[in-house]
């Protein structure tokens, strides 16, 4: 099970890669809602990332997860989105470019 794990992660962060390098400045997609029917859920970071201010790779960072770190949000998970709108347990609201997370079992 985590081998699978694992190489799914590899796929999604090699996914994220080739479209951050093909098309850096497409017009951004977000959801501005968070999956109010997932409400909040222990997640793993499966790469660094950065959840910054706005949904802009210009945008401040607000906060920085590194790989490994389970950390607790309300996360939209639509594969079809680019950013996302995460919120923090503490509250904190940023926006997430690609999908760097799992769901924690």
């Amino acid at each position: 099970m985590r081998k699978t794990i694992t190489n799914l992660a590899l796929v999604i962060a090699g996914v994220m890669m080739s479209a951050c390098a093909t098309n850096p400045q497409a017009e951004p997609q977000y959801s501005n809602d968070v999956d109010q029917a997932a409400m909040f859920k222990e997640y793993i970071a499966i790469r660094d990332f950065p959840v910054r201010t706005a949904p802009t790779m210009e945008a401040d960072i607000a906060s920085t997860f590194l790989t490994g770190d389970r950390f607790i949000a309300n996360l939209n998970l639509d594969p079809s989105l680019d950013w996302r709108k995460i919120e923090l347990q503490n509250q904190d609201i940023g926006f997430v470019f690609g999908l760097p997370v799992v769901l924690a079992e």
